[in-house]
């Protein structure tokens, strides 16, 4: 079985060779760990449905994301 993961990409960062995605969906954005280069979901976490994802940074060893509502 082939799982299609949507997503609209608001943000991207690289940290300790390792990539992370934020996307925007309503009711459906995330945080995604990405194997670098391939793009191969490794983790993803769900916000809850009332937040939009938007743009991500990394700071002192923390994942920052930025929502709307």
């Amino acid at each position: 079985m082939t799982y299609v993961l949507q997503a609209f990409t608001q943000g991207l960062a690289f940290h300790a060779g390792v990539m992370y995605e934020s996307t925007g969906l309503k009711g459906q954005s995330s945080l995604r760990k990405l194997e670098y280069p391939i793009g191969k979901v490794l983790d993803i976490t769900y916000l809850d449905s009332r937040y939009f994802g938007e743009g991500i940074t990394v700071w002192n060893e923390s994942i920052y994301m930025l929502t709307w509502q």
